[in-house]
């Protein structure tokens, strides 16, 4: 799930060559980038592809030149960051100051108050401590103005939606969602909720397509090999998943060099 944890098991994959590993969601860039473990599967993107768009966007929509950035202190936030901070440098724009706080902070002022007034600001806070941020950020500089903040692709996930309502409506994000999406691979995929009425409400979350994209891979490279396991390297599952491509419920996916996925991305709002 963790960008930390998802590197740990990346590593512990080159120490056990004769397993599979598929990632269930965690997104750090390094994991596969880094790591690249021969027998690690990675069936969605990483942090900064889920923030392409971000950066051009800023900068050629709302005429941001100098922006703030605050992410979550670990790898998935430098990630998450770092394409945002890659798009909007290499068209023009300059990043004044980059404020990093600790995984399971429950107290943001001090952080909030680094941020200098009126400044564009891009936030890589995630889970339950975006829902801290935006409280204690409101609290500070009163409503949120969406054409001097940018979220990333937490900002969208419907469990943070629900729990901070109408404080962020109009405010741009980025995602590997397209939750408004009527293509028949969307409807197809949202019967997800028939089988784990649990994620009814959730179906759109970054997080559950994460796992259902890895998931599908392994069906179908299983599938391929009429569920033959019994090469004692699994050297055929690792050959026949490297080779999958997916009509993923949002677009196609396939994998890079160093098995992790090229997939659509989106703005919202």
């Amino acid at each position: 799930l963790s960008g930390d944890e998802g590197i740990a098991i990346a590593e512990y994959s080159k120490t056990q060559p004769h397993r599979t590993f598929i990632d269930g969601i965690s997104g750090a860039q390094a994991t596969t980038l880094d790591v690249d473990s021969p027998n690690f599967f990675r069936f969605h993107a990483d942090g900064a592809m889920w923030s392409a768009g971000l950066g051009d966007y800023g900068y050629s929509k709302e005429a941001w030149r100098n922006a703030v950035t605050i992410g979550d202190d670990y790898d998935f936030g430098y990630t998450s960051v770092s394409g945002f901070i890659g798009e909007f440098c290499s068209i023009g724009g300059q990043i004044t100051k980059r404020i990093w706080a600790p995984l399971g902070t429950t107290d943001y002022s001090s952080y909030i108050a680094q941020i200098p007034k009126g400044a564009d600001v891009f936030v890589a806070i995630g889970g339950s401590g975006l829902v801290t941020f935006l409280k204690q950020y409101q609290q500070v500089n009163g409503k949120l103005n969406p054409k001097k903040v940018i979220g990333n692709t937490f900002w969208p996930d419907p469990t943070i939606l629900r729990a901070v309502g109408s404080a962020v409506v109009g405010v741009v994000a980025a995602n590997g969602v397209d939750a408004d999406s009527n293509q028949p691979a969307m409807l197809a995929y949202k019967k997800v909720e028939d089988v784990y009425p649990a994620v009814e409400k959730d179906f759109s979350s970054i997080f559950v397509e994460g796992y259902w994209t890895g998931a599908q891979a392994l069906v179908q490279a299983l599938t391929q090999l009429h569920g033959d396991l019994n090469d004692p390297t699994q050297s055929k599952l690792n050959a026949s998943l490297a080779k999958q491509t997916l009509n993923g419920p949002f677009g196609p996916i396939k994998l890079d060099k160093y098995r992790s996925a090229v997939t659509p991305n989106w703005i919202v709002k």
